[in-house]
């Protein structure tokens, strides 16, 4: 798994495998707050392994446990 963490006009995204794309806004506290929490913790590279292992749950994963 391979994983970069890029910025483009003020939005983080991550791209895993140069084909999966989680992007998120830094200033939505209300959507984001507790993602943005959870990196902090946990790290990006654990978000990055859940998107690669399957994308379409990583997210609520990541959030919730």
């Amino acid at each position: 798994m391979i994983y970069e963490l890029i910025e483009k006009n003020g939005i983080p995204c991550i791209v895993v495998n140069n084909n999966i794309f989680f992007a998120w806004n830094p200033n939505d506290i209300d959507n984001y707050g507790l993602f943005m929490q959870k990196l902090e913790e946990k790290g990006i590279e654990a978000f990055a392994q859940l998107l690669a292992d399957d994308s379409n749950t990583a997210f609520l994963t990541f959030i919730n446990g």
